[in-house]
Parts: structure tokens; C-alpha cells; sequence
């Protein structure tokens, strides 16, 4: 299996950010994520990570401690939620296109308004995340 190639925004429902994020990833529906993967991830039998194992895809594993992103690949992101304190929020970051990278948001939709650390684009840099996974080129399907 491999990610389609032109990512397609899926809105999440209550608490169904990492299940959107999988979606996208997967070309999927948001139900069949959901039903699939859901109430496994929250009672901590499974994690995105596995899921896309699962699915026949290959994420590379990367740690808190790499906080940087590369150029030309694209990554599932925990973030801290902006509305619910203390808890996460899952995104998806693709740096495949231009200058600016696309943020896909499963509450908020597409944006091109966050930048790379240090880039000089007038976006707002992106900070405090962990990278739960890495898809490069590879991992993409040619259409």
C-alpha cells in the first residue's frame, strides 16, 4: 500500500484527530479509520505508528528528540491542542510542495500559514511538536 500522492483534508469529529490523520495518509474514510482504529488507540492497545504497520505501510520511526523536519517528506504530527489544555493533537505536515509547508489539520483545514523554524517566509513557526511518523518520497503513489 502506498499514500496517495495529492493528500486530501478529512475533517475530524470529537476526539477523531488521530483517526483523520490516518484517513489522509490512507485515502480512507474517516468511519472505516475510526471503527478500525479508534478505540484501540484509546485504550493504548495500538498507536498510529502500528496501525500504519498494519496496513502495509513502512513510517520510519523518529523520537521527540528530532524535532526537526526535512524537506520532501511528509510527517504525522503530535502537537499540543489549542483546546483542550493538556492534552495533544494530531496533524499531518507536508514539505513535498514550494517553499512553505502544508499543514493538514484535521479540526482547522489546509494551511500554508506555519513555516519551517528559521525560514524567513512571514508564516509562524512551528514548535513544540513529536514526530509519530515519517513517509518520504518512496512512500508515495506515482498518480
Amino acid at each position: 500500500m502506498k499514500i496517495p500522492k495529492n493528500i486530501t483534508h478529512v475533517q475530524q469529529t470529537s476526539k477523531t484527530c488521530a483517526s483523520a490523520c490516518l484517513a489522509m495518509l490512507l485515502g480512507e474514510s474517516l468511519d472505516r479509520v475510526v471503527n478500525e482504529f479508534h478505540d484501540k488507540y484509546l485504550e493504548g492497545s495500538t498507536t498510529p505508528y502500528i496501525y500504519l504497520k498494519e496496513k502495509g505501510l513502512s513510517p520510519k520511526r523518529r523520537y521527540s528528540d528530532e524535532s526537526s523536519v526535512e524537506w520532501d517528506k511528509v510527517y504525522l504530527l503530535a502537537v499540543p491542542s489549542l483546546n483542550m489544555p493538556g492534552a495533544m493533537h494530531s496533524i499531518l505536515l507536508d514539505t513535498r510542495y514550494g517553499s512553505a509547508p502544508l499543514l493538514y489539520d484535521p479540526q482547522k483545514g489546509v494551511s500554508e500559514f506555519y513555516q519551517l523554524p528559521g525560514s524567513d517566509e512571514g508564516g509562524v513557526d512551528l514548535l513544540h511538536f513529536v514526530i509519530d511518523a515519517e513517509f518520504d518520497e518512496e512512500s508515495f503513489d506515482e498518480i
